[in-house]
């Protein structure tokens, strides 16, 4: 476990450790967790790791099933899309309130952002929409944004890239949102990010529905 959660309380520190893992993909979907296995890696006893589990279990990270034991969390593809849904107006509303809020520095750095998509377009995708949340001045939004279960779909990778195109497009989405936010034009920021994230959302349906895999890195708005 990190040596950043030295004072932190055991069972803490295993969920930390395991929701990393399980997000990342290290522990992949339906991988079972076996209870003797992981208080041997992690040097915890069954108690403090009981602990850990139970908080996966609450924030929808494992499933726990009749016979299958823990498991790591499957989405559906049904779930996966819901998601997706419930980000739209989320992350729109979060759009609005900074470009409401948004000072020239806020401005700047979604800007220093955009200018590094180019080199690294998946790691700064998370970092704009995160910017943008904050931004918002809304620490329910942020939160709800920034929960296990959100950053696990915006992680959720399969390894296959889809929609070619669609990465740069989504650059552009980015560039148009900070434009508004930057004009302080609540609604076009509101709207442009609805869009971004129902195009993202409908790359992903057509994905799931021609039964290909899909890697976040080309649908993931």
């Amino acid at each position: 476990m990190s040596t950043d959660d030295v004072g932190a309380p055991l069972s803490d520190r295993a969920y930390r450790h395991l929701a990393e893992a399980i997000i990342r993909g290290d522990i992949p979907p339906g991988a079972k967790l076996s209870e003797p296995d992981l208080s041997r890696r992690l040097g915890i006893s069954r108690g403090p790791l009981r602990e850990a589990v139970r908080q996966l279990e609450e924030r929808g990270l494992v499933r726990r099933r009749p016979r299958a034991g823990v498991t790591a969390v499957r989405l559906s593809d049904a779930e996966i899309l819901d998601l997706f849904i419930a980000r739209e107006p989320l992350e729109g509303m979060a759009a609005r309130l900074a470009a409401e809020r948004a000072t020239p520095p806020d401005i700047a750095r979604l800007r220093a952002i955009l200018r590094e998509e180019e080199d690294d377009p998946r790691g700064t995708n998370r970092r704009f929409h995160a910017e943008v949340a904050r931004l918002s001045g809304s620490a329910r939004i942020l939160a709800i944004l920034e929960s296990d279960l959100y950053r696990l779909i915006r992680n959720w990778n399969h390894g296959t890239r889809i929609a070619a195109g669609r990465g740069a497009r989504a650059a552009e989405e980015h560039r148009r949102i900070t434009d508004a936010i930057a004009d302080h034009d609540g609604e076009l920021a509101e709207l442009l990010t609805r869009r971004h994230i129902a195009a993202a959302r409908a790359v992903m349906h057509a994905s799931l529905l021609a039964g290909r895999p899909h890697d976040t890195r080309e649908e993931e708005a």
